[in-house]
């Protein structure tokens, strides 16, 4: 039984266990990139946040008297702490989740190994043991992979998840779940603790890696057999497809790289066996030292093995100077040569099928000699340490780069070539058998003198060889049976070329001709047996270059820089990609095996195919991104043409101004960039749908993607340059949004100019495009007033291929992008301490009656940031608001319990005293006289009326947004605007008809789309009503509305009424202003049930109604209220006006008579 065959257990669990392995290290490359960011505490900001939720193993320290109850305590006994633990457990405990599982399987990878060669050894496979498996092609194959990567996991977990932040991610989610419900947590912690290892140039400290490959232990009689058989087989059986003997290390490159992984699990060979070592050095290691261990990561040995001994030695043979120099040096002189015949084979018409057929052989031979030399100088010259590159002669990068891209090129056409001959080689030979046949009978009636031909006489006897000798035998060969068959077509030719010289064909051309013709679709017929699938696998082999996976981002900016130089350049490049796809085959072979017998693996085969797949389109979108760069560099010019200089030219013009409205220079100069624009256009848009791995890739989705992300980059960039407020002045204010202005039209007007020249919607982009900045950045601002700590990558705005940039906060600033600032600057420009809004004039004024912030301004935002930013602004101070709301009720549930209760009793017994409330209290005035001076002291109210007032300050700003996105709405889209006002009635109107008959009218779906999408055009177009909008949920808080009566009292005491303004106006300079206090206190009150909203009333209406009868009883004949009762009353009208309150609701709380006499 073959040891792959699925019913030998001892063969299908060693292939799992292999495949296994290459997903994991899938899954650690994948994780790498994404380590949440607090957990590197990378900056200062973070190390003060985090530091105490953010923990290593000195967690679990308990010698230094601390351990985790200290840690905990320390958290628990910090409420700011507790909240921000709470945060981060909610945002991160999946990643956590995710990690760990990580660690938890690299763990149990070595644990499973180590059981697999315990039961080898203890017979429990049958017919299997560890010398047999050795023995097998496969089974060696798959012994020395799974050994070989549980270094290799160990070796890049390392490298990419450092020692210090796998502890804090262990200690994190074991804080979160608890040990209970990790039952491995303590291997699983032992095995990922930090090791000595340090990133180059550092030199790594201890006993580094054989430390680390100490903790999975496995047997090393078993890690030495393994050994013995990388060090003596051709363990993949390589070397055919490298038959110079100079080629022999890179035909032993894999299980080198694999032999390097497996040493450090038997240091002691590192150590001490010299002979062992030089044997391992001469034979994988005579003429290269830089070793990709995996997928293209690279180790210098020169470097690794220096602190072994026996290792160092060994090397010492084949790194000096006199070895390397020269070696160097016919590496790198080939170079023109190897290009010269790559030119030849590329020039069109040269790789014909007939060509290849015949040269065959030669062709491989160029194919290996240029990758031979790409792999050593590509890895050589970008790896070596500065020691090693000082014995090099001084190479030039970009003839590597030549050889790359020249290398592709010969490769992808010759594979397309023998791929086609191979697709048809059995209709191919059987032609040219039947063209044999034909003229062997032909030949043969020329002999028999029936059939004149040039005057050629009867000759019986050629007759006879021709029709009954040659002819049945060429008629036989069979292509089922091709080793015969070409022996056979050997001795054929041979034959035809010994009658050759007989007289009577030697001197008949026509004769000579036909057997010419003859032997020369045998010899095809030759060749074409001799193109097998073995040609492919050569090519295949040859042609992997795994390798550079990582070396080859280093050469983008070459590629992009020839790119710029010549646009088509990407038809070469493209070559070069499908080149760059040979690295999926490490991983996914084995995993593909095993997916043929375990579904299970079939999902593994799809992840991590698709991870290297996008890796490979990453890399190639990278490098495309110059086009659409280049592009808009071009753009930039074109902008700064047609905004600086380029004159608009008006309907109608006289004559003798056509010159000077003409600009034929200029316009000649806008031709010749657009033309520009068009041929980077054309040289992307060259580049057919290409197969990348697993993914599609199409040039014109890839040229739209480049764009995107070029714009994305740029409007984020002058949002977030321009939108910086240095002087909180009004005039700086105003310049900036002018500037912002000038600079987004003129790139929006240039960008639509050129969409024609790069075939894409330019209008749809754009708008695409900046809406999703805004809502990303609104997002992140508002970020601050939720729960959970805001990760750019898992926002549903971010896009991974497209990424918005995320510029660090104006240091001073308690903004974290341009929207914050921007909200900020208006809510500084219309501060409640220092301006006076005037409803009639909507406008805020400062206290010398000086214009702040009026209509224009909102006009020139909505001009400058669009309407995605104005919504955008209003749902920044939506999410503040509710902030606002929820740390108001709080203070106001803690303001009841301080000081034993005392504000909760006075308010209490002031509640008592004014019961029933539609009646009148004995001592009215005095009793309020009582209230405030029981009140808290001013270092206690102040806050909690200023938080009102800029409550309702936001609500002011919210409401004239509203009004802006309405009237542009109207004005540019009145149809989509009726349109949506009529859904949205009719909406309201079912809704209302759902309450007065729930049977008969149900209530949309919640699945129904139609609100949520409604809704969102809604406040676009500003359809919608801040005022009315319920922010925060809750039940009713006792007394509350007596505290904000209260607080009303004190308030409404400090305003005076301006008759000319018909507005109240703060009686001190340092007062708040009337309307956002208005504003804020009934924007509060409309969070609960509507009985408080009439308690509160009921209270004002008592205390309007006390003053009253007190001034009606002293004076029947009395013509004027007093002050307190003018300013309540002048609240009152306030109140109902912002709240859209009827007078006939209002008469239930202030009798109408009262109202007439006030009005």
């Amino acid at each position: 039984m073959q040891f792959l065959h699925e019913k030998n257990a001892a063969g299908q669990t060693l292939l799992r266990l292999c495949a296994r392995g290459n997903a994991i290290i899938a899954e650690i490359l994948r994780l790498s990139a994404y380590i949440p960011a607090p957990f590197l505490l990378a900056t200062r900001a973070d190390q003060k946040k985090y530091s105490h939720i953010i923990l290593d193993f000195a967690y679990l320290d308990r010698q230094k008297g601390k351990g985790p109850d200290y840690y905990e305590q320390v958290i628990e006994s910090n409420h700011a702490l507790t909240s921000l633990d709470l945060e981060f457990k909610e945002t991160y405990i999946r990643k956590l989740g995710r990690f760990y599982k990580l660690f938890e399987v690299i763990w149990t990878y070595g644990v499973d190994l180590k059981q697999y060669l315990k039961d080898v050894e203890g017979g429990h496979h049958l017919q299997s043991t560890l010398e047999g498996i050795l023995l097998d092609r496969d089974g060696k194959q798959l012994l020395s992979e799974a050994l070989y990567l549980s270094g290799a996991m160990l070796l890049l977990l390392d490298q990419k998840i450092p020692g210090v932040i796998r502890e804090r991610l262990l200690i994190s989610y074991l804080r979160y779940k608890g040990q209970t419900e990790l039952e491995d947590v303590d291997e699983v912690a032992k095995l990922v603790e930090r090791t000595g290892y340090l990133p180059p140039p550092n030199k790594s400290t201890g006993a580094y890696p054989e430390s680390f490959f100490a903790r999975v232990s496995l047997p090393r009689s078993n890690v030495k057999m393994i050994i013995g058989r990388l060090r003596s087989d051709d363990v993949y059986n390589q070397i055919p497809a490298y038959p110079v003997p100079e080629h022999r290390s890179i035909a032993l490159a894999t299980q080198a790289s694999m032999l390097y992984v497996c040493l450090f699990f038997v240091p002691k060979i590192l150590h001490t066996a010299e002979a062992t070592m030089r044997e391992v050095v001469d034979k994988h290691f005579p003429d290269n030292w830089i070793i990709p261990f995996y997928l293209g990561f690279t180790v210098d040995i020169t470097v690794e093995w220096e602190r072994y001994p026996a290792a160092k030695l060994a090397l010492a043979n084949v790194t000096q100077a006199k070895h390397i120099t020269p070696l160097a040096m016919q590496y790198y002189k080939r170079i023109p040569k190897i290009l010269k015949q790559l030119n030849f084979y590329l020039e069109e018409g040269t790789l014909t099928e007939e060509y290849i057929l015949k040269n065959r052989v030669k062709l491989l031979e160029w194919l290996r000699a240029a990758n031979v030399h790409l792999r050593w100088l590509t890895l050589h010259t970008r790896r070596s340490s500065k020691k090693i590159l000082s014995y090099f002669p001084k190479i030039d990068q970009s003839s590597v780069l030549e050889l790359l891209m020249k290398t592709s090129q010969f490769e992808f056409r010759l594979k397309e070539n023998v791929e086609a001959i191979l697709a048809d080689k059995e209709t191919r030979w059987n032609d040219s058998r039947r063209e044999c046949v034909e003229r062997i009978n032909e030949l043969a009636e020329v002999f028999s003198g029936q059939k004149a031909l040039s005057r050629v006489g009867k000759n019986e006897a050629l007759q006879k060889w021709f029709a009954e000798k040659i002819g049945p035998q060429v008629a036989a060969l069979d292509y089922n049976d091709q080793t015969v068959s070409g022996r056979r077509i050997q001795q054929l030719m041979d034959a035809l070329e010994g009658v050759t010289p007989y007289h009577q064909i030697e001197t008949n051309v026509p004769v000579k001709n036909f057997i010419t013709e003859t032997r020369g679709y045998l010899g095809n017929m030759l060749r074409i047996l001799n193109v097998s699938e073995d040609v492919m696998v050569t090519i295949t082999l040859v042609s992997d270059v795994a390798y550079a996976r990582e070396i080859v981002y280093e050469y983008i900016p070459q590629m992009q820089k020839r790119i710029q130089k010549d646009p088509r350049t990407v038809l070469l490049l493209r070559s070069t990609f499908l080149k760059l796809a040979s690295i999926l085959q490490i991983p996914l072979v084995r995993i593909g095996m095993a997916s043929l017998t375990n579904e299970g693996m079939a999902q593994d085969m799809v992840s991590v195919s698709e991870f290297y797949s996008k890796e490979l389109v990453g890399f190639v979108r990278t490098v495309l991104e110059i086009i659409p760069e280049m592009m808009f560099r071009i753009l930039s010019e074109i902008i700064k043409l047609q905004t600086n200089y380029l004159k608009e030219i008006p309907m109608r013009i006289e004559k003798e101004e056509v010159g000077q409205f003409a600009q034929l220079k200029l316009r000649n100069t806008l031709t010749e960039k657009c033309f520009q624009v068009a041929q980077f256009t054309e040289g992307i848009l060259a580049l057919d749908s290409t197969l990348v791995g697993v993914i599609q890739i199409e040039p014109k989705q890839l040229l739209e993607e480049g764009i995107r992300r070029i714009l994305v980059r740029q409007i984020a960039a002058y949002l977030d340059q321009i939108l910086h407020f240095p002087k909180p002045t009004l005039q700086e204010f105003h310049s900036r949004l002018q500037q912002l202005k000038k600079v987004l039209e003129g790139f929006k007007h240039s960008f639509g100019y050129l969409q024609d020249y790069i075939h894409v919607y330019g209008l749809k982009l754009w708008q695409e495009e900046f809406q999703r900045i805004i809502n990303f950045n609104v997002e992140r601002e508002c970020s601050q007033f939720l729960k959970q700590v805001h990760e750019g990558a898992r926002c549903k705005y971010q896009n991974k291929l497209i990424p918005i940039p995320s510029p660090p906060p104006v240091a001073g600033d308690g903004s974290n992008n341009f929207i914050g600032r921007l909200g900020r600057a208006l809510l500084h420009h219309t501060n409640v301490k220092r301006t006076v809004y005037v409803h009639k004039m909507g406008a805020w004024y400062t206290r010398n009656e000086q214009e702040v912030v009026s209509l224009k301004s909102f006009d020139l935002l909505i001009e400058s940031v669009g309407v995605f930013g104005v919504a955008g602004l209003d749902k920044f101070y939506g999410f503040s608001i509710v902030k606002g709301l929820q740390l108001l009720l709080s203070k106001f549930d803690k303001a009841q319990k301080v000081n034993g209760g005392r504000l909760h009793n006075v308010l209490k017994a002031f509640t008592k005293r004014v019961e029933p409330l539609s009646s009148l209290p004995a001592h009215a005035t005095s009793l309020y006289v009582d209230l405030l001076k029981q009140f808290p002291s001013k270092e206690v109210v102040d806050p909690f009326v200023f938080a009102i007032a800029e409550i309702g300050q936001k609500q002011l700003l919210r409401r004239h947004l509203s009004n802006i996105q309405s009237f542009r709405a109207k004005l540019q889209s009145h149809p989509l605007f009726s349109c949506l006002e009529q859904v949205n009635n009719s909406l309201l109107n079912d809704i209302r008809a759902h309450y007065s008959d729930p049977a008969n009218n149900p209530y949309p779906s919640v699945d129904n789309p139609l609100l949520l999408e409604l809704s969102s055009y809604l406040e676009h177009t500003g359809q919608n009503d801040p005022f009315s909008k319920i922010y925060v949920t809750g039940d009713r808080l006792t007394l509350l509305s007596v505290w904000l009566f209260a607080l009303t009292l004190k308030q409404v005491a400090k305003f005076s009424f301006a008759i000319h303004q018909a507005s109240a106006l703060p009686s001190k300079k340092d007062s708040l202003d009337e309307a956002p206090f208005v504003i804020g206190m009934y924007t509060l009150l409309n969070q609960f049930h509507p009985s408080l909203l009439q308690q509160y009333l009921f209270l004002i209406g008592q205390y309007v109604r006390s003053y009253t009868d007190e001034v009606l009883e002293k004076s029947k004949a009395a013509k004027a209220y007093p002050s307190e009762v003018i300013k309540m009353l002048f609240f009152l009208e306030m109140f109902s006006f912002f709240g859209d309150l009827e007078s006939e609701f209002l008469n239930e709380f202030v009798p109408a008579y009262v109202w007439q006499k006030f009005l």
